[in-house]
């Protein structure tokens, strides 16, 4: 009997432990206010950006004077790469290796803490502007696909078309961080945005733009 209690006495401080060491690892969950914001067009505008994690997956719900939306992010070290769009929208993380080759993970709503996977091959080493051939993997494993991808760069952001054989054409923006490319995307029949956050501490610095613009803008937070 006193072993059992102490067994049970270890395990349940084993998973304070875990719970915590969880919860300190997750810099970006949480209520953040928005210290600098500004539209493309250089409106400013205030608000607060609510982050809640579903496994790797992150849900954003954006309150603001500007307007409400609601996205969702993938982490990629300090930084959040994060989307958002109307009904059918998306983000993606592009990992841009040496070859050319970007390795890229996504997820749409609906998905959970489901990740889908995607190869985009035949790109130029060094040049991320191109004709892709991708192959990928739906959230979760569900069934795979194959079609062509298109990036172009336009300003300070990057236009991305997908082609997949049966489906309608997607649509997205990107942003070049270091060696990543972040990305909403949608079916380009509402709006979609993407917004890169890079986080330290209490703080975070964030830009922005949406599909078919040129120019980005600021979004700056403080943890409320």
């Amino acid at each position: 009997m006193q072993t059992s209690r102490l067994f049970l006495g270890l395990a349940f401080t084993s998973l304070l432990f875990l719970v915590s060491s969880s919860l300190a690892e997750d810099s970006f969950s949480g209520t953040w206010k928005i210290t600098e914001g500004s539209t493309l067009s250089g409106r400013a505008y205030t608000g607060t950006v609510r982050i809640a994690s579903i496994g790797a997956v992150y849900e954003l719900q954006w309150n603001t004077s500007a307007g409400k939306y609601r996205g969702l992010g993938l982490a990629d070290g300090d930084k959040l790469c994060t989307g958002w769009g109307g009904k059918n929208f998306g983000v993606v993380l592009y990992q841009i290796s040496t070859d050319g080759t970007l390795q890229g993970r996504w997820t749409i709503p609906g998905a959970n803490e489901f990740e889908g996977k995607e190869e985009a091959s035949g790109g130029t080493p060094g040049e991320l502007e191109g004709e892709y051939v991708i192959r990928g993997t739906n959230p979760g494993g569900r069934g795979g696909y194959e079609g062509q991808l298109r990036v172009r760069k336009t300003g300070a952001t990057y236009q991305l078309r997908w082609t997949i054989p049966g489906t309608q054409p997607y649509f997205g923006v990107g942003l070049r961080v270091g060696n990543a490319l972040h990305v909403g995307w949608g079916t380009g029949k509402e709006p979609y945005a993407v917004i890169s956050y890079d986080f330290d501490g209490s703080s975070a610095e964030g830009l922005w733009s949406v599909g078919g613009a040129e120019r980005t803008a600021k979004e700056n937070l403080s943890r409320n």
